[in-house]
């Protein structure tokens, strides 16, 4: 029941907003029009707050659970409606003056039908908003069906109940609500005590003996690892939350919510009423956000940031305490996370989690569950929804055979609002048309896209927020595409295309990569018109080798142009081109607000103006002439976390060669300037829990008594190494990563063992398992010696 209130009143919350903007505009709406608009307003904010009073585990009435799916259908109905009018007469003139009254005399000629259609459409809402949103009598419907329920009930307690107003009715289903009672649970003995160390692995403020209550919770979870560390989760998150700290309390809370026929011999069934009572206990945005995941096959590895990305698209985000909406959407993550519903697979160098993975019978609750409450409707793979009764708001297409194609082209598709199609789109080339209100179009590895029709096809999406073509195999975009403006994400690393279409990039009308734009671009043409993407806030640029004068000077005004705006990442490989030495290290406008750096190519020493770069967090630095003068520079950045020198010769294709003797060059340079050595002194990078240094040749390197206090993690990728002093000083150390050529000489694969010896040593000493050292090797072609 929790769900389908969820559910209900994430449609019903959303759409209160959109009513609200709605009028709010000048649009020139048929008469009566704005009126009911106003009414279904009114109704639905009625409807929020009653919503927002369903109580949790209350009694499972067929009528009543119908009676929310209708609340979310109507609700989502009057939501397209409202966005078919943004898109129809959303290009009504505004302000004053003559020629402005022409031109709006002229549209509202041009839009009379599509307003009359609108008013006509609105109307019909009306009449389903007064009928399953009468708040009277809901309540009256609920207080009758809960006292039909009860033992030995009296019809004389419903005396009167037509003549009572909605406070009364409402008071009346709260007491029946408080009257609901647990049924008591049996104790049982767990006979393994491994369960319980899995439970303080992840509730660590629990005694090293179990207590009674744990133990018992524990029996119900059966000894399964997922059971125990999503029922674990549940206590953790209670703990963070709640005020009482005391883990018992909690755990009681919980043992009450199982039922006591859950015993050592967990069945199927018991352990989906274990994630039902889980997912119970979740706040109705983050329902919203868990389910949004049966989008995904079974064994998906789940990009973080997408994800976060589509739940914006998708609405289900919103700010909250004045926090941006991006820090909105990686909280629910990261509770989900720390609720065990899903599960971290990869973190980037900056700590976060980079992809996720949900299990097996947690995706399969899901689906059931969106499947039930018309969520999202799955075709193909592992798990898969029934051809829906509703009209499909969600579209997953994990497999795109005939008979997949044959059961998409029998659905209701004209009020798809987010579709997800992997490794294929051919099952539903013959039905693209109909996708007329799509807002999140996921359509990254989909290799039949070649094909312009079907490309063409999204330019008229006109509600279109997120497109990922990311990993596709096209090669250019749709001319039109630009009309496409309400897009907030295009992804379209990974494929083929150079250019951008000119109506992108001067389409003033265009708000395009108001959030995200992705993309990497060996040339991109025109330079001038990139400085009108002011919402850019990742921008990647490579291979400027048939850069001339004149390009240097209008990609580095570009830069410093979307540096004083949005942007956040900035990665520039200029192929030796002199770009980096020349241009951009004598900027007057520098970057100063980015969190991510990496710069590649011919670099001789840093930009003066790293030093202003206060909120960097991520810094790639490739073919610098490392000094120790260079560290103490990069050591005063405040909120360095990741630190990278790279010189990947195997990335550089037909220019291994001269990268690779650069290398030789500055390593050389170094001797001179620093003695033979780079010295890492006490008394900077202060944040810094990341080292990476990967080149041919690496430095001696010197980590005095103080260095790096946070760091955590040291990697180090070569062909040739001098030695490494100082592991001891570096106090927080946790890991060295060693990765060797296979090309590597012998002394080298000595050092690696010096080292191994040396970590081995510390370890001792502090009577801890920490640095511990890991090994790799790494193919070079012997071309590129």
């Amino acid at each position: 029941m929790d769900l389908v209130v969820g559910a209900s009143n994430n449609a019903v919350k959303s759409l209160v907003t959109k009513l609200g903007s709605l009028l709010a505009q000048e649009y020139t709406l048929i008469s009566g029009v704005r009126d009911d608009i106003q009414y279904i307003t009114d109704e639905l904010a009625s409807m929020q707050a009653f919503l927002n009073k369903v109580k949790r585990d209350t009694d499972n009435d067929e009528q009543r659970k119908d009676w929310m799916k209708q609340v979310r259908e109507v609700a989502y109905d009057i939501e397209d409606c409202v966005d078919d009018v943004g898109h129809h007469l959303g290009g009504e003139p505004r302000g004053s003056g003559g020629l402005v009254s022409l031109r709006r005399a002229w549209c509202l000629f041009t839009t009379l039908y599509a307003r009359r259609c609108i008013a006509a459409e609105i109307g019909n809402l009306k009449l389903r908003a007064q009928h399953k949103f009468h708040l009277s009598t809901v309540l009256r419907s609920l207080v009758r069906q809960f006292h039909e329920k009860q033992a030995g009930a009296s019809q004389d307690a419903l005396h009167g109940i037509e003549e009572l107003g909605d406070e009364a009715l409402k008071k009346k289903l709260a007491d029946q609500l408080k009257g609901k009672k647990v049924k008591p649970v049996a104790v049982k003995e767990v006979n393994s005590m491994n369960p319980y160390k899995l439970f303080r692995q992840i509730i660590t403020c629990v005694p090293a003996d179990p207590s009674e209550i744990a133990m018992t919770v524990l029996n119900k979870c059966g000894g399964l690892p997922l059971v125990i560390i999503v029922v674990a989760g549940l206590v953790a998150s209670k703990l963070k939350s709640d005020t009482d700290p005391e883990v018992d309390s909690h755990l009681h809370q919980v043992n009450k919510k199982l039922s006591n026929d859950l015993g050592n011999n967990l069945t199927t069934e018991g352990v989906t009423h274990i994630l039902n009572h889980c997912y119970n206990q979740l706040r109705p945005d983050l329902k919203t956000c868990l389910l949004y995941l049966s989008m995904f096959p079974k064994g998906c590895a789940i990009s973080r940031k997408s994800l976060i990305r589509k739940w914006i698209a998708e609405g289900f985000i919103s700010e909250k305490h004045g926090k941006p909406i991006e820090e909105v959407a990686q909280d629910c993550f990261n509770e989900l996370i720390g609720r065990n519903l899903i599960r971290p697979i990869n973190n980037s160098s900056n700590g976060k989690v980079k992809s996720c993975q949900i299990h097996d019978m947690v995706l399969e609750c899901i689906v059931s569950k969106s499947s039930n409450e018309n969520f999202i409707t799955v075709v193909g793979g592992h798990w898969q929804t029934p051809f829906p009764s509703y009209k499909v708001r969600r579209l997953s297409v994990k497999k795109s055979d005939q008979q997949e194609k044959e059961t998409i082209e029998r659905m209701k598709l004209s009020h798809v609002r987010s579709l997800t199609a992997m490794r294929s789109l051919k099952a539903l080339h013959s039905t693209l048309h109909k996708f007329q209100i799509l807002q999140v179009s996921d359509l990254e590895g989909c290799k039949d896209l070649s094909h312009s029709k079907q490309l063409k096809k999204i330019c008229y999406m006109h509600q279109l927020k997120y497109l990922s073509l990311r990993g596709t195999d096209i090669h250019e975009l749709p001319k039109k595409i630009g009309r496409l403006e309400y897009l907030e994400v295009l992804d379209i690393r990974d494929t083929k295309i150079i250019t951008l279409p000119v109506s992108i990039l001067y389409n003033q009308q265009w708000r395009g990569w108001r959030q995200h734009g992705f993309a990497r671009y060996p040339q991109v043409r025109p330079l001038a018109a990139l400085e009108k993407l002011t919402k850019l806030k990742k921008f990647a640029i490579y291979r400027l080798e048939k850069f001339q004068g004149e390009d240097n000077d209008l990609l580095l005004s570009v830069i410093e142009h979307l540096s004083s705006c949005s942007l956040k990442f900035l990665a520039i490989d200029d192929s030796f081109t002199g770009f980096l030495d020349s241009s951009l290290s004598s900027s007057q406008a520098p970057p100063e607000h980015l969190y991510t750096l990496e710069l590649s190519g011919m670099l001789s020493k840093l930009p003066g103006w790293i030093e202003r770069l206060h909120n960097l967090e991520k810094l790639t630095l490739s073919l610098t002439s490392l000094t120790t003068d260079t560290m103490s520079v990069l050591g005063r950045l405040p909120q360095l976390f990741s630190l990278t020198f790279s010189l990947d010769a195997a990335r550089s294709g037909s220019n291994a060669l001269k990268t690779v003797s650069n290398a030789l060059k500055i390593v050389s340079k170094n001797t001179l300037e620093s003695g033979g050595k780079i010295f890492e002194l006490n008394g900077g990078f202060e944040k810094l829990k990341l080292l990476r240094f990967i080149a041919p040749v690496l430095p001696p390197l010197s980590f005095l008594e103080g260095a790096m206090p946070k760091l955590q993690r040291l990697e180090l990728r070569f062909r040739m190494v001098e030695c490494l002093y100082g592991l001891e000083n570096l106090a927080q150390l946790q890991q060295i990563f060693l990765t060797v050529s296979s090309q590597a000489p012998e002394d080298a694969k000595a050092k690696i063992s010096q080292i191994k010896g040396l970590a081995s040593m510390i370890q001792k000493a502090k009577g801890s398992s920490n640095p511990s050292v890991v090994t790799d090797e790494y193919n070079e072609l012997s071309k590129e010696q």
